[in-house]
């Protein structure tokens, strides 16, 4: 698993594979997502609940 202490704020992350990327100390307000393996819903509505934002 990826730890990630990264910031996606005003980031833009369209189809790579997001698999094992462990999110929970992420800043991802703004960050934007398209199409990513990986994300499953559960994720997706706690990204977005986070302030990040899906293009699908």
């Amino acid at each position: 698993m990826v730890k990630s202490g990264i910031n996606f704020g005003e980031t833009f992350s369209a189809n790579p594979k997001l698999t094992n990327v462990d999110f929970n100390d992420a800043n991802v307000i703004n960050a934007r997502f398209a199409d990513n393996q990986g994300i499953n819903d559960e994720l997706k509505n706690t990204l977005i609940q986070r302030g990040a934002f899906f293009d699908n």
